[in-house]
C-alpha cells in the first residue's frame, strides 16, 4: 500500500455479448516489461434474469501494456475452451512458467468428455490462449484439514466443493531457481464450504499438477 480506488473499472461488462453482466473474479500474469495479461469470469445475464435463464459462467481474457490498462480483449467468444467448446467456468488462477500459461478454474458445467463434474478444480495450460490441454482434475476427492483450533480439531474431512484457487509461489528454489524457470510453490489456498460454512483454508502440499 497504500492502495488507491480508481473512479473507473479496467474492464466494463459488454451488453450484448457473452459478458455482459459482470466482469469479476480476476487472475493477472504482470511481466517484468510491464505487459499484463488478465483473465477474468463473466455471464450474459443479470440478475433477476440469470435466476431463470440459468447461463453458465465461462472465462475470458484481456492484454494491456501495463496493469493500468487500457486492456483489449482477448477475441469476442470466452478464452477458455477445449474440444471446440467453451468450458463453464469460473475462479481463474492464472501464472506463466517457461512459455506456457498454466490455470487453476472450478468448473461450472461438467466436462462429460473427461467425466469431470461441476464444482470440480481443474488445470489446463496453454501457449497463447488457445489449444488448452485436456483438463485434469486436480484432486481425486475435496479432502481438507482443518487446524488444530478449528472445529474438527484437525481431523481430515471431506468438503462440499473447493474454489477460489491461490497458489503461494518461492521466489527462489534451493537450486536458486525463479518462478518463471520453475520454481515449486509452497502453499495453496482454497475457499471450502463445509456444514454450510465459507471457510478458507490453506495446503502446504500442493496438488499434483504435472
Amino acid at each position: 500500500g497504500p492502495w488507491r480506488r480508481e473512479a473507473t473499472p479496467l474492464l466494463m461488462p459488454r451488453p450484448g455479448h457473452w459478458d455482459a453482466a459482470i466482469t469479476s473474479n480476476p487472475a493477472a500474469v504482470i511481466f517484468s516489461s510491464g505487459r499484463t495479461v488478465l483473465f477474468y469470469k463473466s455471464i450474459a445475464s443479470p440478475y433477476p434474469q440469470r435466476n431463470w435463464l440459468k447461463p453458465v459462467f465461462h472465462i475470458g481474457a484481456a492484454v494491456a501494456p501495463r496493469a493500468t490498462g487500457p486492456f483489449t480483449r482477448v477475441g469476442d467468444s470466452p478464452v477458455l475452451t477445449w474440444n471446440g467448446r467453451a468450458l463453464g467456468a469460473e475462479d481463474p488462477f492464472l501464472w506463466h512458467c517457461g512459455d506456457r500459461f498454466h490455470l487453476l478454474f472450478k468448473t461450472m458445467a461438467p466436462i462429460r468428455r473427461l467425466r469431470i463434474g461441476p464444482a470440480k478444480l481443474v488445470y489446463s495450460s496453454s501457449r497463447q490462449f488457445e489449444n488448452w490441454s485436456s483438463p485434469l482434475k486436480v484432486f481425486s476427492t475435496e479432502q481438507v484439514s482443518l487446524a488444530p483450533q478449528g472445529a474438527r480439531n484437525g481431523k481430515r474431512i471431506t468438503a462440499r466443493r473447493l474454489e477460489r484457487p491461490q497458489l503461494l509461489f518461492q521466489r527462489d528454489g534451493d537450486d536458486g531457481t525463479t518462478v518463471g524457470d520453475g520454481a515449486p510453490f509452497s502453499h495453496a489456498y482454497f475457499g471450502v464450504v463445509l456444514d454450510n460454512i465459507f471457510r478458507n483454508v490453506a495446503m502446504r502440499a500442493p496438488p499434483p499438477i504435472s
